[in-house]
């Protein structure tokens, strides 16, 4: 038979219609005509030569995946007679548990640890992850159940916020999200007791400060 040509590209095997490539040397990028998302697709691939004889095809099945999973909210454990004060989590910790609830079928999660819960301290709105490191300072490892540990370390006390997000296997993210939290491990001073005197009473009225 003659030498290649050029190869025929098509999503189904009577090549109707096909996508011809430059040569059988260089590279080619071919763009699905069918986009439907979530489904198997089938790509045949033949040679063509210079006299328009083609070999028989062979298939490639791949499957379109293009919709990232749904992070719907991602929350701070706390322990028990800690407060959220102004929307934010106060804890004494610094390993933190973090809760995930989503949609859809993650295989990883990604989260970068921020140690300041805004960007600007002076704005008063939710926190985000716009001032987010780039993508090779997250830590990211499969997700296998519905919650991720973080750990701020040696991180002092303070506002923190953790940017977290999912991805599926073919590496579709979801929305990023900011989780805010306050550190403080400091415990608070002892109370002041003052005894005033009082004569001729069988018994102590405390006053505490």
């Amino acid at each position: 038979g003659g030498t290649c040509a050029h190869f025929e590209i098509s999503e189904n095997r009577y090549f109707a219609p096909a996508e011809a490539t430059d040569d059988c040397d260089s590279n080619h990028a071919y763009t699905l005509k069918d986009r439907t998302n979530n489904q198997m697709k089938s790509l045949f691939v033949r040679v063509v030569d210079s006299a328009g004889n083609f070999s028989e095809p062979v298939e490639q099945q791949i499957y379109l995946d293009y919709t990232g999973p749904e992070l719907r909210s991602a929350t701070i454990e706390r322990e028990n007679g800690a407060n959220v004060v102004a929307r934010v989590p106060f804890t004494h910790k610094r390993d933190l548990r973090v809760y995930l609830e989503y949609a859809g079928e993650p295989a990883f999660v990604s989260y970068a640890l921020i140690e300041k819960i805004r960007a600007d301290d002076d704005r008063r709105d939710a926190p985000s992850c716009d001032d987010a490191p780039q993508a090779g300072l997250w830590t990211k490892h499969a997700l296998t159940q519905a919650y991720v540990d973080v750990s701020f370390g040696s991180a002092g006390d303070g506002g923190k916020r953790v940017c977290i997000f999912i991805e599926d296997e073919v590496g579709n993210p979801s929305a990023t999200l900011a989780v805010p939290v306050f550190i403080d491990s400091a415990a608070p001073p002892a109370p002041i007791l003052e005894t005033p005197s009082l004569p001729g009473v069988n018994g102590t009225c405390e006053s505490v400060q």
